[in-house]
């Protein structure tokens, strides 16, 4: 069976929104916009590294505010490898080599040479 490289009801294009409170802000999405929590990691401290919110037929991504970036996009390729290459091969910085996590995607992370930081992912199944 082949694996999709985006998780089902995910778009290929997806805001990453990094704020103080992302708690607060799955709350607001979820009250304000029908949202519906699909995911969440939390730190140790409690605090979401990263949440999902579905609303309607797409997907927001949230995370803790980080003194290095704040604002990102997350993009599912095909092939987060060659993908992260041809970014580097273009100027961007590497911000996270490409690594399989046990959310059950292959993810890497650039900043292009315009400033905007871009998390790309290969989903390879259901938490691996």
């Amino acid at each position: 069976m082949t694996v999709p490289y985006r998780p089902t009801g995910h778009a290929a294009v997806s805001p990453y929104l990094l704020v103080s409170d992302a708690a607060g802000l799955v709350d607001f999405l979820k009250q304000a916009f029908d949202g519906r929590e699909i995911s969440r990691i939390e730190r140790t401290d409690g605090t979401i590294m990263h949440a999902a919110v579905a609303i309607d037929d797409s997907v927001v991504m949230v995370g803790s505010r980080n003194v290095t970036f704040q604002n990102s996009t997350h993009l599912y390729v095909s092939d987060v490898d060659e993908t992260y290459r041809k970014c580097l091969a273009l100027g961007a910085e590497s911000l996270s080599e490409p690594g399989t996590f046990g959310y059950g995607d292959r993810s890497a992370g650039i900043r292009d040479a315009f400033g905007n930081v871009w998390w790309l992912g290969t989903h390879m199944g259901e938490k691996v």
